[in-house]
Parts: C-alpha cells; structure tokens; sequence
C-alpha cells in the first residue's frame, strides 16, 4: 500500500512569510523591551517565591541563639515592611542590546552567599554585636537602645553554661495589639530576663540555599518570555491559502 502526499508550495511560501512577520515583529523595538522586562519578572517572580518559602522555615535550633539562628530576624527573606530581601528587588532593561538585570541590594545576602564569610563585627565605635536572647527581641526592629524596657549591663550563664554580657530587662514589658510596650516595674513579663547576648564577634557558615537555583530561576524566566510571544504572535494573525 503506498500512500501520495502533495506539498503545496504555496502554502511552504504564505507559512515562511508568516514566520518572518513573526520574527520581525519580534524585533521592533517596542518588542524587545517587552521580552526583556517578561524575562526580568520571570526571575523575580521566581526569587520572590524562594524567599517566601524561607521565611516559612522554622528556627534551626531551640539551644544558645548564635546569630539569629534560634530567633531569626523577623521578614528578613520575605515580608510587608519594605526591609525583606523581596523588597530589595531591583531591575532593568536595555532593549538595544537585548539584555536584562536583577539585582538585590543586600549587604547580609552577599555575606550569605560568600564561600567563607568574613566574621560580623561591630560596627561605628560599638564593642559589642547585641544577638536576640528571646523571640520578642527578635521581633524588635528597632536599635536595643531603643527597646521598651530599661536595659542593664549583666554577665549571666547561657543555656550552654558559659558566662556571656547581656542586657538585661530591668523593668517589664508586655505585647499591645501585637506591639512591645513597657509595662512599667512590679509584674512577672520580662524583668530580669536576658533580653540581648552581647558578643565581640560572630561566624557564619555559607547559604547555599540562599537564592533559587539558575535553573528555576531560567524556567520562570522562560515561561514569562514565552507568554509574551504567544500573545504578540496571536495579535500579528497568520494568513494561510484555501
């Protein structure tokens, strides 16, 4: 059994001049710089995910808080307060050389993604890093200074047994409509407790999970892009012959 197939030429020609008004309304200006911002949300869109789903994780250990390990810093990957790395977001496009950019203006990020980072000191003149003792300080996202309680200079032991300085609540604080506010002396909600451990120093180790992988963030970008074509192509229209 043999079976004839019959190439219209006419139609390889209308499809080839489809295809070149594809591609040259691809090229006009206008255009490229809509693929280009599609590929730059794509892998926004891909960081702001990852960040979202690290601010879910749940502390890495309940011992001694190195470093914010125990009590993490409140909407440091992701939150509504304009600080969160998915707030720190940057991009841009230039259309004429058919380039992108994402950027993240974050100091702790690149010490996050550093093969060995360099210790955390403290900085303008302070000799100590004051390091959260409690979730409350964690949440507090003002200077120590200015934390709602009267603050004092104490050396007390860690839960690892070590005598460490520390500030120390000298008077009491309490939560009001999920804000910390003094509560004055005389009542059982934080006097005495170590509010701050106050160190010279910290070591961290690399985040190796610190941003999504080239991958996921090259898929988001793609799938943006191809979107975009899609729609241009669709609003172009095709001709075929009858």
């Amino acid at each position: 059994m043999s079976v004839e197939i019959t190439f219209d030429e006419r139609l390889f020609d209308e499809t080839r001049k489809a295809v070149e008004r594809h591609i040259n309304q691809l090229n006009r200006p206008e255009c490229r710089k809509e693929l280009i911002e599609a590929a730059n949300q794509g892998v926004v869109n891909a960081l702001r995910r990852h960040f979202a789903e690290r601010q879910k994780e749940q502390p890495k250990s309940t011992g001694f808080p190195w470093f914010g390990q125990a009590y993490p810093k409140r909407y440091f990957w992701h939150g509504s307060r304009g600080n969160s790395l998915s707030d720190k977001i940057r991009k841009s496009s230039f259309p004429s050389r058919m380039e992108g950019w994402v950027g993240i203006d974050s100091p702790a990020l690149k010490h996050k993604l550093a093969v060995n980072p360099p210790p955390i000191t403290p900085k303008g003149g302070r000799r100590y890093l004051a390091i959260p003792a409690n979730p409350n300080a964690a949440e507090w996202e003002k200077e120590p200074r200015n934390f709602p309680a009267e603050l004092a200079f104490r050396y007390r032991p860690t839960p690892d047994g070590h005598w460490l300085p520390c500030l120390v609540a000298e008077s009491n604080y309490k939560k009001v409509n999920g804000r910390l506010a003094s509560s004055g002396k005389g009542g059982k909600s934080g006097e005495q407790t170590v509010v701050y451990w106050l160190v010279h120093q910290v070591r961290t180790k690399r985040d190796p999970n610190a941003l999504p992988t080239e991958e996921v963030m090259k898929d988001s970008a793609t799938s943006a892009v191809a979107s975009v074509v899609r729609r241009l192509v669709i609003s172009t229209g095709t001709t075929t012959p009858t």
